[in-house]
């Protein structure tokens, strides 16, 4: 079956396909950046600090030192 010259059998290509962007509508949405779980400080993180959880550290480093900042060059580039 083909839709749009894409073989839908194909389900890694149905979705993947490479698509001309038009930057005149087109938008960048930030979605789930959120202070209560994303944040040392915010729910999540307290929890975490609570029960001593080994994770802490981890997932705490990687959103301030790649996430957040990726997220900002991309704003910024956008």
């Amino acid at each position: 079956m083909s839709t749009a010259g894409i073989d839908v059998t194909d389900y890694i290509q149905a979705f993947m396909a490479e698509r001309e962007i038009d930057f005149s509508r087109t938008a960048l949405v930030v979605v789930d950046m959120q202070y209560a779980t994303g944040h040392r400080q915010g729910a999540l993180g307290r929890r975490m600090i609570r029960e001593g959880s080994n994770a802490t550290n981890y997932r705490f480093d990687r959103i301030e030192n790649q996430v957040v900042p990726n997220t900002q060059r991309l704003l910024a580039g956008f």
